[in-house]
Formats: C-alpha cells, sequence, structure tokens
C-alpha cells in the first residue's frame, strides 16, 4: 500500500506544460469541435444537458492547457456524437527527460 507521500509525488502539478500526448489530445478534442460545430458554450451545454457540471469558461481552459483526463476526453468526444477516433496518424513521441 503506498502511502500518501508516495501519492503526492505522483500527481503532475495543475499547471505543468503539456507533453506531446497531452497535446495530441488536445487536438481531437479541438478537432472534433469544429467537425461538430461546437464551441465551448455549446459543449458545456451539452455536458450540463448530460449531467455533467462544466462551465463554458473551466472547459475551455481545460481544453487550452490541455489538462484533463483520459475520461474527460471520452466524455466529451462522446457528447459531441464522435463514434469513433483514428489515431494512426499520430507519431510516437519519446517522454520528456527526466529532471535530475
Amino acid at each position: 500500500m503506498a502511502d500518501e507521500s508516495d501519492e503526492k509525488k505522483e500527481r503532475v502539478p495543475k499547471h505543468a506544460l503539456p507533453d506531446a500526448w497531452d497535446l495530441e489530445a488536445k487536438r481531437l478534442i479541438k478537432g472534433a469541435m469544429t467537425i461538430h460545430n461546437y464551441t465551448p458554450k455549446s459543449l458545456a451545454a451539452m455536458l450540463v444537458k448530460h449531467g455533467y457540471e462544466d462551465t463554458e469558461s473551466s472547459l475551455a481552459l481545460r481544453i487550452k492547457r490541455a489538462s484533463f483526463s483520459f475520461g474527460f476526453a471520452l466524455r466529451v468526444l462522446r457528447t459531441m456524437g464522435v463514434k469513433s477516433v483514428e489515431i494512426s496518424h499520430i507519431p510516437m513521441h519519446k517522454p520528456p527527460p527526466k529532471k535530475k
């Protein structure tokens, strides 16, 4: 069982710079918003319809910063009516260098 200090070490700071994979996820969401004609305001309204309490400003900021979970991405994509996501065009990214 991991202690609380181990859990704190694994957390990502709120304003950490997104890595290449985060940016790819952001591009998928932004692309789907364009294709399905959603704005942050209309997407937030749809999420509220489905029982989620996302505001326009918080939604726009999360997408802009690419600071969201995979679950959030799935929820947003599904809400917009996305049926499948093609990822074969995304190159394999190397992990960022470890800090010393």
